[in-house]
């Protein structure tokens, strides 16, 4: 009933969603401020557990890690952060085919990377592997628990990323017929029926 909300003002917003009748409020009391007011946040997931929060900035280089079981009494505690190397990311997300929530995968577009980060001690986080992509990774659909897909904006291509073998084969996207430039995918969906 819980529902997070990136903001350009160093909060991540709460709301409360009613499942029977759709209606969302915010919910002040559970949103999680920030380090820096300034924070622009960028992704945002929450494990699939409930149990932790990972944000992603636009302009600071640092992964988040807070927080967010309901009733826990540390909710809302900054339990870790990661220098990733490089900031302009786009999208943070857990894999759906991983229940445990340990990696946490982040798409920069300052290095055109994709890295996956090591959850499993929150309260120190560590990347554990890299996959080069073409310009301006940004979204991630997760095919199964072996292969994802990441948007190249710029590079007008899916990454296809084997996480086994750490190979990443690069898919142009198809504008035909008009051969014109601009395709930008940005969120690719899997419906794995």
């Amino acid at each position: 009933g819980r529902v997070f909300v990136a903001t350009a003002n160093g909060l991540v917003q709460a709301l409360t969603l009613d499942p029977a009748t759709g209606v969302l409020a915010r919910d002040d009391a559970n949103s999680i401020a920030l380090p820096d007011p300034k924070t622009y946040v960028a992704g945002l997931a929450v494990s699939p557990d409930g149990t932790k929060l990972v944000v992603s900035q636009v302009q600071d280089t640092k992964l988040l890690v807070y927080s967010c079981a309901v009733a826990a009494p540390d909710y809302g505690k900054l339990l870790g952060t990661l220098d990733l190397g490089g900031d302009e990311s786009f999208t943070v997300a857990f894999d759906p085919n991983d229940p445990t929530g340990a990696s946490a995968y982040v798409s920069l577009w300052s290095g055109k990377r994709v890295l996956a980060v090591d959850l499993s001690n929150a309260a120190s986080p560590v990347i554990k592997a890299t996959y080069a992509t073409d310009r301006n990774p940004e979204g991630i659909a997760f095919l199964s628990a072996r292969f994802m897909a990441v948007a190249s904006a710029f590079g007008e291509a899916l990454a296809i990323v084997d996480r086994m073998s750490g190979e990443v084969t690069s898919v142009p996207v198809d504008v035909e017929p008009s051969k014109l430039h601009g395709g930008e995918p940005t969120l690719p969906v899997y419906d794995a029926a």
